[in-house]
């Protein structure tokens, strides 16, 4: 099995893929990182690179900010999406530090029908090592990613943004609503 993880340089990014890798060590699990990644891209091409990530059959997106920061962030996140996508039986494991919000492409990478689920470490100093755990326990197989995520389904946000897209889209159909004499 091919793990690909997806993180910030920050140290709290770089902490999480380290203690992942290293409970994964011996398991038969292959993980590459974006330190990896990064270091490969200067003698690699883009498309040699989806194609080596598309190859993988989990992505961990370690999510410190709801935006890219750089432009190599952005293409993993696209090559991670776009294997989920070709492949459904891909997992994307998204993993939030702090409070970020859930970015919109972990939300079209969920199939239709299908809870919006991640893990939140809302305090890396304390969640740390638990979480660690658990995410090598499901890349290892030993356990059900849902089991261990957080439903993000049907957040109050979700509701409030469902609810002024409704009043956008009954606005909107009343400017061509057939006028009667």
């Amino acid at each position: 099995m091919k793990v690909f993880i997806s993180h910030p340089f920050s140290p709290a990014g770089k902490k999480l893929v380290s203690d992942v890798a290293e409970k994964v060590k011996g398991s038969g699990i292959t993980v590459q990182t974006s330190g990896e990644l990064q270091q490969a891209s200067p003698s690699q091409s883009w498309s040699q690179l989806a194609s080596d990530l598309s190859s993988c059959d989990k992505f961990v997106v370690v999510i410190e900010n709801a935006e890219p920061k750089t432009k190599a962030q952005d293409f993993e996140w696209r090559s991670c999406l776009e294997a989920t996508w070709s492949d459904p039986s891909k997992l994307l494991i998204p993993v939030l530090i702090g409070d970020v919000k859930l970015p919109n492409f972990v939300r079209s990478a969920i199939p239709a029908g299908k809870a919006v689920e991640a893990i939140r470490i809302e305090n890396p100093s304390r969640d740390w090592n638990q979480v660690a755990d658990k995410l090598a326990m499901v890349l290892k197989e030993q356990t059900d990613f849902s089991t261990i995520a957080q439903n993000l389904s049907s957040t109050e946000e979700d509701r409030a943004r469902q609810r002024e897209r409704l009043a956008y889209l009954k606005s909107t159909a009343e400017v061509f609503k057939p006028k009667t004499m």
